[in-house]
C-alpha cells in the first residue's frame, strides 16, 4: 500500500506541478480518501469479530482506487500523444472525485450506524 500511494501521489504531483493537467484539489481528494480508508479500516478491524484483514475494501472504493491508478496513464497519454481530449481527463477526474467522496461518506456512515451494534 505504501508503494501504491507513493506512485499515485508522485505521478499526480508531477502532473499537477509540471504538466498542469491535474488540479491540486484532486490530490487533496486522493489524500483524504486514503486517510479515511486507513482510519475506517483500522476501526473496523479493531472492533469487528468478522474482519481478519487490516484493510477492509468496498466496491465504490475499489473502483475509485482503480481510477487513481489509471488517471496518470490517461493524463500522460493525453500529453505525449498530443491528444486534444483534456475534456475527457477532466470528466474522469470529476467522476472519480464523486466516487471517492461517496466511498468516504459510505465508510463513515457505516461506522456511525454500527456504533451501537457490533461490526
Amino acid at each position: 500500500m505504501l508503494i501504491d500511494s507513493f506512485f499515485i501521489f508522485s505521478a499526480l504531483g508531477i502532473l499537477c506541478c509540471q504538466e498542469h493537467v491535474i488540479p491540486l484539489w484532486f490530490i487533496l481528494i486522493v489524500f483524504i480518501n486514503l486517510v479515511v480508508f486507513i482510519t475506517t479500516s483500522y476501526i473496523i478491524q479493531k472492533f469487528s469479530i468478522n474482519s481478519r484483514n487490516f484493510f477492509v475494501f468496498d466496491l465504490i472504493g475499489r473502483i475509485s482506487a482503480i481510477l487513481f491508478y489509471l488517471i496518470p496513464g490517461i493524463a500522460y497519454s493525453v500529453i505525449y500523444l498530443n491528444l486534444n481530449s483534456k475534456l475527457i481527463l477532466k470528466c474522469i477526474i470529476s467522476v472519480n472525485t464523486v466516487l471517492a467522496l461517496a466511498a468516504c461518506i459510505s465508510r463513515i456512515t457505516k461506522l456511525s450506524i454500527s456504533k451501537d451494534k457490533p461490526l
